[in-house]
């Protein structure tokens, strides 16, 4: 969520404070659609991409529950709500922009790509992966995956910031997804 002018600022504010002093979730702070309704004058608002609960549905539970959902914020925040794309080579990324490119022309919702940077260039991954081997007292020789015999890691490189141009590059079928503000 990004504020569109002072009241939007406090808006965001106060949903940050209810998140953390009455909506704290085991180690997550939370907040419910209520508290997002009262609050959201003056708000932008992003779908959230991969890790947003409409990706999620569209994975998990099929395009009905998702189009559903997509609606209830459609609603709440107008033309301040934007579906959020990604593509960092994820066959699950690929997917949801497409469920996503067709939400968004049946619905008249903008498109936004996004791009997750856990470090600035690509050659900072193999850094990068180390601190996540530090962090978690496993060896990068461990190979990544799940379960036993397995370590956390990220699945390729392209977890580093893109620019313009390598943006554009990820989204030849849709470039006002980078272009839109």
């Amino acid at each position: 969520m990004l504020a569109k002018n002072q009241n939007g600022y406090k808006n965001l504010a106060k949903i940050s404070s209810i998140a953390f002093t009455e909506g704290y979730y085991y180690k997550f702070p939370r907040i419910d659609k209520e508290i997002i309704k009262q609050y959201s004058a003056d708000i932008i608002c992003l779908s959230g991409g991969q890790r947003g609960i409409i990706a999620d549905l569209v994975l998990n539970k099929g395009e009905a529950f998702a189009e559903e959902e997509l609606l209830w914020w459609k609603d709440i925040f107008g033309d301040d709500f934007y579906l959020e794309v990604m593509n960092h080579g994820l066959d699950e990324e690929l997917r949801v922009n497409e469920v996503f490119r067709e939400f968004s022309r049946k619905h008249d919702v903008k498109l936004v790509a996004s791009n997750n940077a856990f470090y600035l260039e690509k050659e900072d991954s193999a850094a990068h992966d180390a601190l996540i081997c530090i962090d978690s007292g496993t060896l990068v020789s461990t190979p990544i995956g799940r379960g036993r015999d397995f370590r956390y890691g990220f699945p390729n490189k392209e977890f580093y910031f893109k620019t313009t141009a390598e943006m554009l590059e990820l989204f030849p079928e849709m470039p006002e997804a980078v272009t839109n503000r």
